[in-house]
């Protein structure tokens, strides 16, 4: 089931950085919804470094774990080869276990360059991982996801203030409304501005934080 999931909906990336995709199936947009929740507690463990993107991966910093986002000011001779590093492997030396120390120093900031010193690659014989933060085994349950859905995500959601009027009777409606459902899904993706539009070539997804149904 996995190889079938990703040859349909993530064949070039994973499945906590997949988009939803087109006529996604239920059971691919239940999974899909769990996103933004496990993203508060999966961290990428260093193994050899070839299947962690440096750029869109979680890797680094304390709870929940980061991507390196930025860089520094990259002299315009050397900007080819900060161009070239994709993946966390190219960051590691010939032995596998030790960091390009001089060449982190020189293109990341100074506290994301520590963060990366701080950890230690597995070697070349070992797989990249992923662990889950809030246990201590490093694998996910269902008790631990629902804390971290309660006391982080939500939480950090409740404390945004609301700009806009309250949508959840338009909401009610829509799904009162005698239509099938896929144009209740339909009416739900045009309320919470998460239609897919195309722009300059590229497929870009507008999504903000939509009321909840319940």
């Amino acid at each position: 089931m996995a190889q079938i999931y990703k040859s349909r909906y993530f064949s070039k990336s994973d499945p906590l950085n997949a988009p939803l995709g087109s006529r996604p199936s239920y059971a691919w947009r239940s999974i899909h919804e769990a996103q933004t929740m496990m993203r508060q507690g999966v961290r990428a463990i260093i193994g050899n470094g070839e299947s962690i993107n440096i750029w869109q991966h979680q890797w680094v910093g304390a709870k929940p774990a980061k991507a390196v986002l930025s860089t520094k000011n990259i002299p315009l001779e050397k900007k080819q080869l900060v161009s070239g590093l994709r993946v966390v492997q190219d960051l590691i030396g010939d032995c596998g276990r030790e960091w390009k120390q001089d060449l982190i120093s020189e293109i990341l900031p100074e506290e994301d360059a520590r963060k990366v010193l701080q950890l230690r690659p597995g070697g070349l014989l070992t797989k990249d991982i992923y662990a889950w933060d809030y246990s201590r085994s490093g694998h996910y349950s269902v008790k631990s996801g629902y804390w971290v859905l309660n006391e982080i995500t939500n939480k950090r959601f409740d404390l945004q203030p609301i700009f806009q009027p309250c949508l959840s009777p338009i909401f009610q409606q829509i799904r009162k409304t005698d239509v099938p459902s896929k144009i209740h899904h339909f009416l739900w993706k045009c309320m919470a501005n998460c239609l897919s539009v195309s722009a300059m070539n590229q497929s870009i997804t507008f999504c903000s934080n939509a009321p909840s149904q319940d």
